[in-house]
């Protein structure tokens, strides 16, 4: 039946299945001869090869999004790029456990539900277990337990 699409273990191929139907992979695809050939003509004094190498991947000059390396992803971050982007926007369910946590929680219907009720907390300023305690130190106030 596996041939069919139909298991008793769950999905035949788990991440692509769970991915929303909607999602579309970020693409930045720019134009590089235009970007060098402006870049060649503003410096003419500069070879092609370290106008080239003055191209910034980060901010999409050259298709570059940030993998393998939290400073890249940090860099591109603060610079506007959002890539990868939050389980969130690609998937429609958590695809693990660690995700099942947080993953409901940007749900847009929970956003302004008062689905939830707080209590008021009275706290007392001594307790029953250590009312003794303190009558004890008004009486002795050397005493120790």
């Amino acid at each position: 039946m596996e041939m069919f699409g139909l298991t008793l273990t769950g999905y035949g191929n788990y991440f692509t299945e769970t991915l929303k139907k909607d999602y579309q992979e970020p693409v930045i695809l720019p134009n590089i001869k235009e970007i060098l050939e402006e870049r060649l003509r503003r410096h003419k004094n500069r070879s092609f090869s370290e106008v080239y190498n003055k191209l910034d991947p980060i901010l999409g000059t050259t298709d570059g999004f940030s993998y393998g390396s939290n400073e890249r992803m940090y860099l591109q971050r603060k610079k506007g790029l959002w890539k990868p982007v939050g389980p969130t926007d690609m998937y429609r369910i958590p695809t693990t456990r660690a995700q099942e946590i947080g993953f409901w929680t940007k749900d847009s219907l929970l956003s302004e539900a008062n689905w939830f009720k707080s209590t008021k907390n009275y706290g007392q300023r001594y307790s029953e277990m250590t009312n003794i305690f303190h009558k004890l130190r008004l009486a002795d106030p050397l005493a120790v337990l």
